[in-house]
């Protein structure tokens, strides 16, 4: 039982630790996260933070996943809650084009730019990406089902086009180029109209 308790307690404290990471990275950027902002943000020693994590960078590594995990969650439950395909599709591009990539959105796409030599966070990452690609997919096979949608080619393919195109908008708004959000919403909706032949 004490061991059980023990390890309850190390991972709500590793949590908590990666939780202010993610807001510290938020907030900063993951470049200019620390090990000394993190501490100071979860308000525990230096020690502390390396007594729960072997290095840094596993705190980094955690605090993506964070990020990640209720990014795609936050997007499952929209798909959920849509009372139709068409209504998916318009929540999931509202989404995945907000007009500001900023904070915890803004983690996830910085996180493509991290040096990554244990390879987790590039394992994070696509699933994160598989994930989000299950969704456009499954909005499309609903519309389909429903007799809404006659897609022009496999409902994957359009799936994962979208999701490419998203992501390249998402990354010329946080480079500050690119055509501007709401721009880039209406041109990935008229995308999905014209390979599924409804309004999006």
């Amino acid at each position: 039982m004490a061991r059980t308790r023990s390890a309850q307690q190390v991972a709500i404290k590793r949590e908590h630790i990666s939780n202010a990471a993610v807001s510290v990275m938020a907030r900063e950027g993951i470049a200019a996260a620390n090990l000394r902002g993190v501490a100071h943000e979860a308000d525990v020693s230096t020690g502390a933070v390396l007594y729960y994590f072997a290095e840094f960078d596993a705190v980094v590594r955690s605090a993506i996943s964070i990020v990640a995990a209720k990014y795609a969650t936050a997007r499952e439950h929209a798909l959920e809650q849509s009372k139709d395909a068409v209504a998916a599709l318009r929540r999931l591009v509202s989404l995945g084009l907000p007009d500001t990539i900023d904070g915890s959105l803004a983690v996830l796409y910085q996180a493509h730019f991290v040096d990554d030599p244990s390879g987790e966070i590039t394992m994070l990452l696509e699933d994160l990406n598989t994930r989000q690609r299950a969704l456009y997919e499954r909005a499309i096979r609903l519309g389909i089902k429903d007799c809404v949608f006659t897609p022009n080619q496999d409902p994957k393919a359009i799936a994962a086009n979208a999701l490419c195109i998203e992501d390249a908008h998402s990354l010329y708004a946080m480079r500050g180029y690119g055509r501007g959000m709401s721009r880039a919403r209406s041109a990935l909706r008229e995308y999905l109209t014209v390979e599924l032949g409804a309004r999006i």
